[in-house]
């Protein structure tokens, strides 16, 4: 009875809510939570069969699931949406019925939901983000029959808008722009936002007459004035659009170079569009002919490097330099990297480039090694190079053909090159093995999921540009580079802030703990001399327009308490059991500090705990028996222990006093789970007892004997055979209860035994109390230890003195 209530007790006091089944499905039992849950009363439903008392059309699915469970006699676990919410399920059968857990996850499924349309979705305009897009392109270029157009839509002059209306009404207008796409789009195609004031299209179609049609479209849909705010504003469209397969087979390819077509279109005025074509370049150059350019460049040593410098934002110093590669044309000049290196990925002549760029980029930084500059110099690996299964040997060869460390050595990655999260850690952890730093450049507008971030084995993340050109105009930006900031840093990683062209931005990110930055600010993009000789110089622009060094270093330590704080909580929070303090204030003992895996596993959260006394979250009686150990560790006694149940659940305290002057102040105490090894020692108990109680009513006869054939216990049986009381029995030589005439074939036997191992059959006659004696025969058979050496024996016999 006193087990019932109990169990009863503690149904009652935990925080799922829980029902019981009978086998046909009738309810037997339901606890307070459940009642709430539900709206149901337990007086009005035990007796009653599920469908009564939970009458909707959803507990067809939650019922299927049930009977499952008892037929199969398996448990099952799943989550259902029940009368307009959703609840996680866990049914646990036996042979008399069901018992069901289940809680209330609404509010988790909504904030999951939310989370996942947040990683998805573009908040402002509700269509599909970067991340999105990228792999909805990806699974459809896989596979594809149809050919399938990539449109880049660029909306011109929102700059304009923002600084002469404000930033609301270029929003509003980046919004509205995006409602009639969607009307446009959405019957063809699959639309996403890009970026700010750009969108990305992929369509399907069967001719260029289907593309033509829907890009004029577009571009009508723009002749009608958007109202925002009492004005009428107008715009146009910058329109580039790649072809797969013919423009590009990966969507990496197809974005480019529909990027590289809508940039030619918008050097015309008003809204025009322009094809991607090899036929057409940057700077009226033929992309073919720059191809043959490219393979000349190579050999003719065209190519050169220019080093910017990553400037410490506390100190100032240079503490790493990114390489840039130019390319220096005998006839066409100067060509910007966004000209000749799309060709290069798109041919292949990106890898031989990549490993130019990484072999002086390293020559170079080795120089400056023996100079006395030590400094750390990033290469850029473009996605071809990046997935080439070679990279690593080619690292490790010009690390050791240049004589550079490998931690002076940082590659540069973008964060849309880790969409393939499994290959991309793959080869990241082959990097870090080398031993090189590595660097998410342009990070925040990439399609990498947070979730997989603190997976990447990675040192440094690079702000993108873009978000810190606006910081002081756009208070998105400035919330965005604060969170990655703060991101960095608690995943341990550097971050770096690219872009810093004004006083204010410098500023702002010191005064947000950036720790370096590159931009024109600081220094332009130099060749190996000239960043030689304007070292110094450039070391000192932190110091002369930044915040004052002492300010900085307080801004610093501030975080660096913080962030040891956060360290100590998570650890504490971490950890598998549980850590907690009180003091006795009031005669009271007030809990200070309570976290630990074990606690939420108990079903309580800290703030149930802390600044409590025992009987304000416990059961009284327990709490009453637990005062009694605490105070005894308040009375100063060392490594104060009890065990203790908890909603299922065994636990070890240790309390331990911690003192001051000779006083105790405080009191830490520990808990371990050991619910496994009760239940182990329960199991045996049970076990013993079960035996114990078939050889009590057994008339054979049943002897544990150690390794000198003394009784260590004896069945009932025995006893009345011999006439002797039981008790006589334990501690005495088995062999003494044997006839003389028989005693030494007995220890013959029994030594025998001992020798081989194995069982052996003996018979005997037993002295009776009555001075007769009775002929026994029975089996011995060693139990032997983890040595394999026989440390016991099991004796079962009977009498047999009828048969004879």
């Amino acid at each position: 009875m006193s087990k019932a209530i109990n169990t009863e007790i503690i149904l009652e006091r935990i925080s799922d809510a829980f029902y019981s089944l009978s086998k046909d499905l009738k309810f037997e039992y339901i606890n307070n939570v459940a009642e709430n849950l539900l709206q149901i009363k337990r007086e009005n439903v035990i007796g009653q069969e599920i469908y009564i008392v939970l009458p909707h059309n959803d507990i067809q699915k939650i019922v299927k699931r049930f009977r499952h469970a008892l037929s199969k006699q398996t448990k099952v676990e799943f989550k259902e949406y029940f009368n307009n919410r959703w609840y996680e399920i866990r049914a646990f059968p036996s042979a008399e019925g069901l018992s069901v857990f289940f809680r209330d996850i609404t509010s988790k499924k909504q904030e999951y939901e939310k989370m996942n349309y947040l990683a998805n979705y573009d908040v402002l305009t509700d269509l599909p983000n970067r991340y999105f897009f990228n792999n909805y392109l990806k699974e459809k270029l896989q596979g594809l029959k149809n050919p399938i157009a990539v449109i880049f839509i660029s909306i011109n002059k929102i700059q304009k808008v923002n600084n002469t209306f404000g930033h609301e009404s270029g929003d509003q207008l980046i919004k509205q722009t995006a409602e009639r796409l969607k009307r446009i789009v959405n019957r063809t195609g699959f639309i996403g936002r890009y970026s700010e004031d750009e969108f990305l299209i992929a369509l399907e179609y069967q001719d260029q007459e289907e593309i033509s049609s829907i890009i004029n479209q577009i571009r009508e849909s723009v002749t009608i004035p958007f109202l925002i705010n009492g004005f009428e504003l107008k715009t146009s469209l910058s329109i580039g659009i790649s072809r797969f397969p013919m423009d590009g087979d990966s969507v990496e390819l197809l974005m480019k170079h529909a990027a590289f077509a809508m940039n030619k279109a918008k050097k015309t005025r008003g809204s025009n569009f322009n094809f991607y074509s090899t036929n057409q370049g940057e700077g009226n150059i033929d992309p073919l002919k720059l191809e043959i350019e490219l393979y000349k460049a190579i050999e003719q040593d065209q190519f050169f490097l220019q080093y910017q410098p990553k400037i410490n934002l506390t100190t100032g110093r240079i503490t790493g330099v990114e390489a840039l590669i130019r390319w220096e044309h005998p006839d066409w000049g100067l060509i910007p990297p966004g000209t000749f290196i799309p060709i290069a990925e798109e041919t292949g002549l990106i890898i031989p480039i990549g490993e130019w760029a990484l072999n002086v980029a390293c020559k170079q930084n080795k120089i400056w090694q023996e100079r006395g500059f030590k400094t750390v110099v990033s290469v850029n690996l473009s996605a071809i190079q990046f997935n080439q299964p070679n990279l690593v040997d080619t690292i490790e060869t010009v690390l050791q053909e240049t004589g550079l460390e490998p931690q002076y050595l940082e590659v540069e990655i973008t964060e849309s090159m880790t969409a393939d999260i499994e290959n991309s850690i793959l080869m990241l952890q082959h990097l870090k093995k080398v031993g090189v730093r590595i660097s998410i450049d342009d990070f925040g507008t990439g399609f990498s999921s947070l979730s997989y971030l603190k997976n990447f084995p990675v040192d440094i993340l690079k702000i993108d540009q873009s978000f810190v050109r606006n910081l002081h105009n756009n208070p998105n930006d400035e919330t965005i580079v604060k969170t990655i900031i703060s991101l960095a840093h608690n995943l341990n990683l550097k971050v770096v802030a690219e872009g810093i062209e004004t006083n204010a931005q410098l500023v702002f990110l010191q005064n947000h703990l950036c720790d370096e930055g590159q931009g024109y600010f600081l220094s332009k993009p130099l060749i190996a001399n000239d960043l030689e000789h304007k070292r110094i110089e450039i070391e000192q622009i932190v110091e002369a327009n930044g915040i004052p060094g002492n300010l900085n270093e307080k801004i610093w330590m501030k975080e660096l308490l913080e962030k040891a704080k956060r360290e100590l909580h998570d650890t504490v929070r971490l950890q598998q059991g549980m850590i907690f303090k009180f003091k006795k204030i009031n005669d009271r003992f007030i809990h200070t500090l309570c976290d630990g895996e074990l606690l939420y596993q108990f079903g309580i959260i800290p703030s149930q705990v802390i600044g409590k006394s025992l009987e304000e979250f416990l059961p009284y009686e327990n709490a009453i028996k637990k005062t009694s150990f605490y105070n005894r560790s308040w009375e100063g006694e060392e490594f104060v222990t009890y065990e203790d149940e908890l909603c299922g659940i065994y636990y070890l305290a240790t309390l331990r006093p911690i003192k001051k002057g000779g006083e105790v102040v405080e009191v830490i105490g520990s808990c371990i789970d050991i619910t496994e090894r009760k239940n182990v020692e329960k199991a045996l108990k049970e076990s013993e007892f079960k035996y114990r109680l078939i050889a009590e009513n057994m008339t054979d006869i049943i002897m544990l004997l150690d390794i000198n054939g003394n009784i260590l216990y004896s069945s009932p049986s025995l006893a009345n055979l011999t006439g002797y009381p039981l008790k006589t029995f334990l501690g005495e030589c088995s062999f003494d209860l044997i006839n003389p005439k028989d005693k030494q074939n007995v220890i013959n036997g029994f030594n025998e035994i001992i020798e081989t191992k194995k069982p052996a059959k003996m018979e005997a006659h037993f002295l009776t109390a009555s001075g007769n004696s009775i002929l026994f025969e029975g089996v011995g058979t060693p139990v032997l230890g983890k040595h394999g050496a026989p440390e016991h024996f099991i004796v079962v016999g009977r009498d047999i003195s009828e048969k004879v």
